[in-house]
This record gives structure tokens, C-alpha cells and sequence, in this order.
């Protein structure tokens, strides 16, 4: 008789409450549900075990300093004037000394944030600039498009 309890479902009221994505299975011990994937396939899926997850999250965060830092270098490749000297950037952590530097100075990674805002700004004056050179000789022509 007390087997029977131990195996039986819980009440409505109970399961409502209760917002854990795993169940107890027939033994009493708790395990994850299995997803629709590994339902349709016929296996459970395969837990990972802490060193694994430890090892995946930190591959997968070098990973994104990578891209952000291959980032900052196609940035700086953009920024930096044909024939210039490219602003060397630390491969991993703060310069040294980057909390003495005085305003203005765009060596670090804000400054190439900076320097790439007030270029994107200077791109945009100069196509407004270029769209109303544009409008001003088609006028001058008499050229009058319908959509415009």
C-alpha cells in the first residue's frame, strides 16, 4: 500500500504551484523533462556534467571577446587614415595607465567608440550635403520626379 502512494500523481493544486521544469521519476529521484526533440527520437537527453558546462560557458565567452575584439579591429581599420598609424589596442584587459588619461585622447576602446560616432556623423553631413547638391541641379534643369 505505501508503494502506492509514493508512485502516485500529484494533485492539480500541488502541480499548479509548482513552476520546476523537472519531475520525479518512478524511482522518487528527480530528472529533467525531455525536450520535443528528444521525444520524437526515442532518446533522453544526455545531461552535461559541471566541469562540461564550466568548460562550454567559458569557451563560448572567449568566443564573444573575440568577436567584440575582432571588432574593434576592423573599427580601427576604418578609422585610422590611409597611411596613418593604427592605434594599438590592448589584446586583453585595460591599458596600462588608462585611468590618468585626460579627455580627448582616443587611444582607448571608448575613444575608437567616439572617433566611429563622429565619422558615421561626418558620412551623414556629407550625404545631406550631397542630396541637396542633387535636388539643386535637378531643379536647375528642370527635372521633377513624381515620388519626390
Amino acid at each position: 500500500m505505501a508503494s502506492d502512494t509514493s508512485n502516485a500523481r500529484p494533485s492539480s493544486s500541488s502541480s499548479a504551484t509548482s513552476s520546476s521544469p523537472s519531475k520525479q521519476d518512478s524511482t522518487g529521484t528527480k530528472r529533467k523533462r525531455a525536450s520535443a526533440a528528444s521525444l520524437q527520437t526515442g532518446r533522453a537527453k544526455v545531461l552535461l556534467s559541471t566541469p562540461q558546462k564550466r568548460l562550454n560557458h567559458i569557451m563560448s565567452e572567449q568566443k564573444r571577446r573575440n568577436a567584440i575584439r575582432e571588432g574593434y579591429a576592423q573599427l580601427i581599420s576604418l578609422l585610422a587614415p590611409a597611411g596613418a598609424q593604427a592605434i594599438d589596442m590592448p589584446t586583453r584587459g585595460r591599458p596600462k595607465g588608462s585611468g590618468s588619461r585626460g579627455k580627448g585622447h582616443t587611444k582607448g576602446k571608448s575613444g575608437v567608440l567616439f572617433r566611429a560616432v563622429e565619422y558615421c556623423r561626418w558620412l551623414e553631413e556629407g550625404r545631406d550635403a550631397l542630396m541637396d547638391e542633387v535636388l539643386r541641379l535637378e531643379a536647375a534643369a528642370g527635372i521633377v520626379y513624381p515620388s519626390r
